[in-house]
């Protein structure tokens, strides 16, 4: 009796179905996610649906192996209990750790702890993202949030170190941790309208122009800016150097109109939000000053997003041209600092 040869070949090698990957990650119960392939036409022919929701088992089985792994970047990677090639371990970890923005905006300037995790039901509602996935999000932001800040040096190194995270994507953690750290005030009634992009834009500013590289404020500087009051005294000066550099129909005809007429009030806004920053209080409301006392009067007085961008320009005042400025070397320096943070706030606010 003749025995035919066969040719085995075991092996452990991971192939992902990235469809299924990204409803799981996206918080549909198997089931579900069953049933929205087979809507999409993946039920091949001959396949019955239960052959269908079997595959789609298998795969959440290992994802849920994948899941453990994946709370530790760097051991996934190392791991050799499955063979995944390092593209698709860096394409896993990136989406694994992706979030959805709309989900992050509830979550922003908030400590992540138990009690917020034990109202996701709620971001849940009001986003339409899915509980197990509105939970996935906040767990990372947790993990994160607590790995980094037991951590001395780079935040930002920190996190692409410790997550394997793409750069883009580590500088929104950045951002969040950021807001979160300081408690900046996020959710009042007149900041509903804005995105996480919005906050993401405008912290990412701060970072780079008022932290150190461990996301900590400059302290000093703060304190410093104090003394910016004293331009104030030259409130006249300034005005009429804004408005001569704004001439020849750089305004709109409303904003124009409206800044001869109310460039006291918006000014002493801008210096008084500034010498106030040295006040943990007034630090935590800076978004919510800047909407009340600069963008919304603006607003109101039909400016548009160019006429912001050249009222902006124009009062980044230098040395030569305000009289307090060339008796005290110190406050222009102060004062631009100031506006390289503040001035994109104020326009990313303005245009949402």
């Amino acid at each position: 009796m003749l025995i035919p040869e066969l040719d085995i070949f075991v092996g452990n090698v991971f192939i992902i179905d990235w469809e299924i990957f990204k409803l799981w990650l996206d918080g549909h119960e198997c089931p579900s996610a069953a049933s929205i392939l087979q809507q999409r036409g993946s039920l091949m022919a001959g396949a019955t649906m239960d052959m269908l929701h079997g595959d789609v088992l298998d795969h959440y089985r290992s994802f849920s192996t994948l899941e453990r792994l994946l709370e530790v970047p760097t051991l996934f990677v190392e791991q050799r209990v499955l063979q995944i090639s390092p593209n698709d371990q860096t394409d896993i970890i990136e989406k694994y750790y992706d979030f959805d923005d709309a989900v992050m905006r509830e979550l922003i300037g908030k400590k992540p702890s138990s009690k917020l995790r034990k109202e996701l039901d709620d971001v849940c509602e009001k986003t339409g993202v899915l509980v197990r996935s509105c939970r996935r999000q906040f767990d990372n932001v947790r993990r994160i949030y607590k790995q980094v800040d037991e951590m001395t040096g780079n935040v930002l190194d920190n996190i692409r170190q410790q997550f394997l995270l793409p750069d883009p994507l580590a500088r929104r953690y950045a951002a969040i941790l950021f807001l979160d750290w300081v408690r900046f005030e996020t959710h009042k009634r007149k900041l509903a309208h804005l995105t996480f992009n919005d906050f993401f834009v405008c912290a990412d500013g701060l970072l780079r122009h008022w932290a150190d590289e461990e996301c900590e404020l400059d302290k000093e500087f703060f304190q410093d800016l104090r003394e910016i009051k004293a331009i104030l005294e030259r409130e006249k000066e300034a005005k009429t150097v804004t408005l001569r550099k704004l001439e020849g129909g750089r305004l709109s005809t409303d904003a124009a109109g409206d800044l001869t007429q109310n460039f006291r009030s918006l000014f002493r806004s801008l210096v008084n939000i500034a010498t106030g920053l040295y006040r943990s209080r007034e630090l935590k409301d800076l978004f919510i000053d800047l909407q009340e006392k600069i963008v919304e009067p603006c607003k109101c007085a039909r400016w548009t997003q160019s006429d912001m961008e050249s009222f902006i320009a124009a009062i980044n005042f230098d040395a030569s041209e305000i009289e307090t400025f060339r008796r005290e070397t110190d406050l222009p320096i102060l004062w631009r600092r100031y506006l390289r943070a503040v001035g994109p706030c104020i326009l990313q606010l303005f245009a949402s």
